[in-house]
């Protein structure tokens, strides 16, 4: 993974755009396009994770009460520590993904300046701009998609002793799956910023 962004960082010190056809119209009224459905995402965004918080904090008041109940002391600490690596193995792989969307911003944002520069001297931008801006809205996708992920919790749901196994295998499931749907996107977005390198 490393080797890779290492790989994308050479590539856009090296980029030296080209010549190719017309120049690229309407950039600023695009650009303050981009930014106000932006404002309009993260302010859902907000709203969603409220609400995925009001919920979470009943069903975690509902676990903590169901794991005071169960007798076997060594089901309890087993049950706490799933629950508690849980929480932690989100947090760090959210991080992660957050730290990679970083990078690959800062990416673009390097390559848009070379962009500029070839403007003025004359050099039809107008393919490279239209990739960056594909790249930016994966990237903007994507870290809607880890911001959500990293507010996510994942309660052990049970009735009783004979249900602990089987929830927090759900759980486990569950935080597998939303991780992999996450890190598809974060992918989709390394590959949009690729596309727009090579477009310069």
């Amino acid at each position: 993974m490393k080797k890779k962004l290492f790989f994308l960082m050479f590539l856009v010190s090296l980029a030296v755009p080209y010549p190719a056809s017309a120049l690229c119209c309407g950039q600023t009224e695009q650009q303050e396009t981009i930014q106000t459905r932006l404002e309009e995402q993260h302010e859902a965004l907000q709203d969603r994770i409220a609400v995925h918080h009001e919920i979470m904090a009943a069903k975690r008041e509902e676990f903590r009460a169901r794991l005071a109940n169960i007798q076997d002391q060594r089901k309890q600490t087993i049950l706490a520590r799933i629950d508690s690596n849980l929480a932690r193995l989100n947090q760090h792989l959210t991080d992660r993904m957050k730290h990679q969307l970083e990078i690959l911003t800062k990416i673009l944002d390097k390559l848009s300046g070379r962009l500029e520069q070839a403007k003025t001297e004359g050099y039809d931008t107008s393919e490279a701009e239209a990739a960056i801006t594909a790249a930016k809205e994966a990237i903007n996708k994507a870290e809607t998609a880890v911001a959500e992920q990293a507010a996510k919790e994942y309660v052990i749901e049970f009735e009783d002793d004979s249900g602990l196994r089987i929830g927090a295998s759900e759980a486990k499931q569950s935080l597998r799956n939303d991780l992999k749907a996450v890190h598809q996107l974060v992918k989709t977005a390394r590959q949009a910023v690729v596309k727009a390198l090579e477009a310069a």
